[in-house]
Formats: C-alpha cells, sequence, structure tokens
C-alpha cells in the first residue's frame, strides 16, 4: 500500500512539475490555447500557463497559435488589436546606447525560492489578413513567416527547465533588416 502512495506521489509531483505543453485548453487549470472566433476575421487568442510556466513559453506559444488561426482559416497573416507588450530583445547598440530601459531601472534581487510562480496567460484580439501582408512587427505578422521561425523553439526536441522554451533572440517581433546583432 505504501508503496502505491509513494508512486502516486512522484506521478503528481512529475505532472505538476512541468511547464504546460502546447495543447489545446480543456480547462484553466490543465492549461493550453484557446482560439474563439469574435466575428468574421476577428479571433480571439489564449493561452493559459500554469505555475511553471515562463513568460517565454506563454508568449511563443500564443504567437505560434495565432499563425495555426491565420493559416488553418485560409488567411496569410495576422494584426494583434489588443494592447500586449511583447517581450523584445535588445540588440547591442539598442542596448548600450538609448533604448534600454533597463539602463535607468533599479533592480534588486532577492535571492529565494518561493515555489511556483504565479500562472501566466496572455490573452487578446487578432484581425486575420490576406496577401498583400505588409509586416509590421510587433503588431502585424506574415503567418507563415512567423510560424516558421517559431517553430524551432515550440518543435524543439529538447527544452529547457520543466519543458519550458529556451530564452532566445526575438529577430521575429522586429521590422526585417533592423535587428542587427554585429552592431
Amino acid at each position: 500500500m505504501k508503496a502505491k502512495v509513494i508512486l502516486l506521489i512522484v506521478f503528481c509531483s512529475l505532472l505538476f512539475g512541468c511547464a504546460t505543453a502546447y495543447q489545446k485548453a480543456a480547462g484553466k487549470y490543465t492549461g493550453g490555447y484557446r482560439a474563439v472566433e469574435l466575428e468574421p476575421g476577428i479571433y480571439r487568442v489564449v493561452f493559459y500557463g500554469n505555475g511553471y510556466t515562463t513568460k517565454e513559453t506563454v508568449q511563443t506559444y500564443w504567437l505560434y497559435k495565432c499563425t495555426e488561426v491565420a493559416l488553418e482559416n485560409g488567411y496569410d497573416g495576422f494584426e494583434i488589436l489588443s494592447v500586449i507588450n511583447l517581450t523584445q530583445n535588445f540588440s547591442v547598440e539598442e542596448f548600450f546606447h538609448g533604448k534600454n530601459p533597463l539602463r535607468e531601472a533599479q533592480v534588486y534581487y532577492f535571492p529565494m525560492d518561493v515555489g511556483p510562480k504565479p500562472e501566466l496567460e496572455l490573452e487578446g484580439d487578432i484581425r486575420l489578413l490576406r496577401n498583400p501582408v505588409s509586416e509590421m512587427p510587433p503588431k502585424i505578422f506574415d503567418a507563415r513567416k512567423l510560424q516558421e521561425a517559431l517553430s524551432l523553439y515550440v518543435n524543439a526536441e529538447e527544452k529547457c527547465e520543466g519543458g519550458n522554451i529556451c530564452e532566445h533572440v526575438h529577430k521575429y517581433l522586429h521590422p526585417e533588416g533592423t535587428f542587427d546583432v554585429d552592431a
């Protein structure tokens, strides 16, 4: 009997100690994506993460679901209608010469582990677009190009800690040609 209880505890720890996978949401507590058509060509897309899911993972999965919604409905791109602050990495030039908000921020670090983080979710409305799509990241995207860029992370064989998307430079959130890592 004790062996069954220990096995159950280990199983639950493994089940609930990992980030939410890229999956359809069966409920808010299991996490995953949901897309609802609000009116023709306008969708509300949501990705729920659990307490182990990073912001990087939630954002990447949310953007990936937006590409799927557009392509599955025969569209070529989408425009983010909601006010959403997507995490964007800065180029070296921007980081050291002006556009880095961290340069003037005071950062306080408290080295303690307080358990799982609060659950993260990203919810926003998108308008589906047909070609020609005039890309203007981080608001207007060519769905196929963005999906190709994100699939490297979404479909990666190895993920980072807890099954999360590994942190990466978000070049796809910058207009083409404006992100120069050799600056």
